[in-house]
């Protein structure tokens, strides 16, 4: 399975810092291929107001995802590029990303080895530096397209 696909990759010009607003456009192709439907990001929002934001690793990256149940329809994975960070709340805590990963699985063992997938992409230095090179939606879609042809 290919970790970044052109297919589920978006690229936000937003202007506002609203997690859940971004989070809704960036899944929209997710959803539109049934990989998802809408019950996802409400049960993701649900969780997050009683967890918190779990899912935010660093100041680049969140990964949201929620247990495998009957609103995740097929593995993938999602790739949004914000242009401005968002801010994510819940639970007393707030953090903030701009690269956004939805992890959609189908069942606990796929949960675990996209997860491994992914640790070793980005402990990959160099995906990181071409990661944080993005500045427009041109330089987005050229990583996009780099980054699937080597996968």
């Amino acid at each position: 399975m290919k970790l970044i696909c052109k297919k589920y990759a978006v690229y936000l010009d937003n202007d506002s810092d609203d997690w859940i607003k971004n989070l809704k456009l960036g899944i929209k192709p997710l959803i539109a291929d049934g990989v998802i439907d809408e019950l996802w990001i409400e049960k993701l929002i649900q969780t997050t107001n009683k967890l918190g934001p779990y899912f935010v690793f660093s100041d680049l990256l969140a990964m949201p995802h929620i247990s495998p149940d009957s609103s995740t329809k097929k593995l993938a994975t999602g790739f949004i590029y914000c242009k401005k960070p968002l801010k994510f709340f819940g639970n007393g805590y707030e953090k903030t990303c701009q690269i956004i990963v939805p992890l959609v699985t189908t069942d606990a063992n796929s949960h675990m080895e996209l997860l491994a997938q992914l640790v070793s992409l980005w402990n990959d230095q160099d995906f990181i530096k071409k990661l944080t090179s993005i500045s427009d939606q041109k330089s987005f879609d050229s990583f996009v397209a780099g980054v699937e042809n080597e996968s």
